[in-house]
């Protein structure tokens, strides 16, 4: 058909064929070599952010298990601060029955003081 319309068909390579060949092999190698060191870059990064990770995720660990334990201090001083409030309430109660029983004790002696200066004066 390309013969009957007047174009005429040139299959031979024209005569710098090996040097484009060689161009694009040199540029095809080129290339695999920067694709090579990116994906070695990338693998370094991706290695290096895993390890950055492990190590932040290691420290949130020991900092939970801290907070942990210091939750735990704080819960059991807790208690024994209440228990220790119970037992100074309870002495506290003592000493305010005792403070009453001073207080009536003064009165009865005020009042037997009396008695007796009115027997004396008598």
């Amino acid at each position: 058909m390309l013969a009957d319309s007047g174009v005429v068909r040139d299959d031979t390579p024209p005569r710098n064929a090996p040097e484009a060949v060689q161009r694009l092999t040199q540029e095809t190698q080129s290339l695999a070599k920067k694709l090579r060191q990116l994906i070695g870059s990338l693998q370094r990064s991706s290695s290096d952010n895993v390890s950055s990770t492990l190590q932040h995720l290691a420290v949130y660990n020991e900092a939970v298990q801290s907070l942990q334990a210091n939750a735990t201090a704080a819960i059991l001083a807790s208690d024994a601060m209440q228990q220790a409030c119970g037992k100074l309430y309870e002495e506290l109660a003592a000493v305010d029955s005792l403070a009453k029983e001073v207080h009536d004790l003064r009165n009865r002696v005020e009042q037997l003081e009396g008695q007796v200066s009115a027997k004396l004066r008598s």
